[in-house]
C-alpha cells in the first residue's frame, strides 16, 4: 500500500468517525427534548407565549399587560425567554422544549380581559398535547342519576358524539359543555330531547323510573 493509499484511508477514516460523532451528537441532543404539542380546535388562529421558567418569574408582572403586543416573527426561538407560536384554526404545532425542564405558557380564549388568559406551567418530563376547545365546549363533568334500576346505554351528541353505559344510581361521566341531544330508550319509550351542560360541572340529568313516569298524577315530562 503507497502513501497515497494510506493517506486516502486516513482521510476516509476520520471522515467516518466525525460523522458518526456528528449523528451521535444530533441523537444525544434530539434525547434530551420532549415535544410540546398545541392542538388548536377552534374556528380561530390561537396565539400561545411559551416562557421558560426563569422568564416566567422575572417578568410575571409585565406577561398579561404585555400579552399579543409583541412580534410573532421576533420569537420563534427562545429570545429572553419567551417563544410566540401562532396555532392555525383547526390545526396542531408542535414544539422540541428541553427535557425536565417547567415550562409556562399562556393564551387568551373567549373575551379580551385579563380574567380571559389561561395560564400554567408544564414539566416536560415526558410529550405533552394542550389542546384548546371552542369556547361553548369545554371538557367537564355531568352528573346522570340512574332510577331505573338497570343499566341503560345513552347517546350524547354535542361537541363530540358518544354513547355510555350507565348502571343504576350516580354515575359522574366526561363531557363538553354546550347544548347536547341526548337519546336512551327506558319503559318502552325513546327518550330524546337537548341538555344544556354547564363547563362548570353542575349538570345533573335523570333517568326517571317507570314507575315515575307512569303515575297518574304526573303529567308526562315533568
Amino acid at each position: 500500500m503507497n502513501s497515497k493509499t494510506r493517506y486516502v484511508l486516513s482521510m476516509f477514516t476520520l471522515l467516518a468517525v466525525f460523522a458518526l460523532t456528528l449523528m451521535a451528537a444530533v441523537a444525544a441532543r434530539a434525547a434530551e427534548t420532549k415535544t410540546f404539542r398545541i392542538e388548536n380546535k377552534t374556528r380561530r388562529d390561537v396565539w400561545v407565549e411559551i416562557y421558560t421558567e426563569e422568564a416566567w418569574t422575572v417578568d410575571e408582572g409585565n406577561k398579561n399587560a404585555n400579552y399579543m403586543t409583541q412580534d410573532e416573527d421576533e420569537h420563534k426561538t427562545f429570545e429572553n425567554g419567551l417563544r410566540i407560536v401562532v396555532v392555525p384554526a383547526f390545526e396542531s404545532v408542535d414544539i422540541g422544549l428541553e427535557k425536565d425542564k417547567t415550562y409556562w405558557y399562556q393564551y387568551r380564549v373567549c373575551g379580551k380581559g385579563v380574567d380571559n388568559i389561561i395560564d400554567a406551567p408544564i414539566v416536560m418530563k415526558k410529550d405533552i398535547t394542550l389542546t384548546i376547545y371552542p369556547c361553548d365546549a369545554q371538557p367537564t363533568t355531568m352528573q346522570i342519576k340512574n332510577h331505573l334500576g338497570e343499566t341503560v346505554k345513552l347517546t350524547l351528541v354535542g361537541y363530540e358524539e358518544k354513547t355510555i353505559d350507565v348502571p343504576p344510581g350516580l354515575s359522574i361521566v366526561n363531557v363538553y359543555s354546550g347544548e347536547t341531544v341526548y337519546k336512551y330508550d327506558a319503559c318502552g319509550t325513546d327518550f330524546n330531547g337537548v341538555v344544556d351542560i354547564d363547563p362548570a360541572g353542575r349538570t345533573q340529568f335523570y333517568m326517571r323510573s317507570c314507575e315515575w313516569l307512569a303515575d297518574p298524577a304526573r303529567e308526562f315530562g315533568a
